[in-house]
């Protein structure tokens, strides 16, 4: 039965319209902010490619949960047991309102974070350190699984955040978060399409890969 519906998948994929579904899985911030253009010009170049999307920022185990894709932003080497596609690199900045820049102590080097509220990303691998140069412990009162709502705190003026460029690019350009100590040293971060490693890659998800590819260079 299994080497029935394998032929069946490999059929339809063969086929010269592409069709059949991608189970996908992606960061929320990322989905909301980015990919939700990204599939939208996908699904109307390849109509007959059904998308079943799944946003979190929990870990996933995608082989376990059966998803074709996912999508990772790391700043370290990943799992050898998926291929990850490099798409685009972000920077993150250290995200403050006007006004409590301006209503409490200056922040000119890393050090100074000390003294202020720094809100903790829960999913962050560091935690409570938050690697600028050499890396600087923090303490703040809120801990959150979600990075857009980290930004909205901010925005009300009640403490800082290290935020990824996708998630406060447009709050930084409307000036109603500053970016501090940006001639600090802090990693890069990789979006990569990440797959399961395995001999056959259907076509539908090869073709998929490569219109994220050339979506992302001709967008970015």
């Amino acid at each position: 039965m299994q080497k029935i519906e394998y032929a069946d998948t490999l059929l339809l994929d063969q086929q010269s319209k592409p069709s059949g579904k991608l189970k996908i899985n992606a960061p929320m911030a990322l989905g909301i902010t980015h990919l939700a253009r990204l599939f939208s010009d996908f699904m109307a170049a390849y109509p007959d490619i059904h998308l079943d999307i799944h946003l979190g920022d929990e870990p996933v185990d995608l082989v376990e949960q059966g998803f074709d894709l996912g999508f990772r932003i790391s700043s370290r080497v990943l799992d050898s047991n998926y291929v990850g596609r490099p798409l685009r690199d972000f920077s993150y900045h250290v995200c403050a309102s006007p006004t409590y820049i301006n209503s409490h102590e200056s922040i000119i080097k890393p050090s100074d974070l000390k003294n202020h509220n720094c809100f903790i990303y829960s999913y962050f691998q560091g935690k409570a350190e938050w690697p600028i140069d050499a890396g600087i412990s923090i303490a703040g009162t809120l801990q959150v699984n979600s990075t857009i709502f980290l930004m909205e705190m901010i925005k009300q003026d009640l403490g800082i955040g290290l935020i990824p460029e996708f998630v406060c690019k447009e709050s930084i350009k409307d000036g109603s978060v500053i970016s501090l100590l940006d001639d600090h040293i802090k990693p890069k971060l990789t979006l990569y399409a990440l797959y399961p490693a395995r001999n056959f890659v259907p076509p539908k998800l090869k073709l998929c890969i490569k219109f994220l590819e050339k979506w992302f260079k001709d967008n970015y």
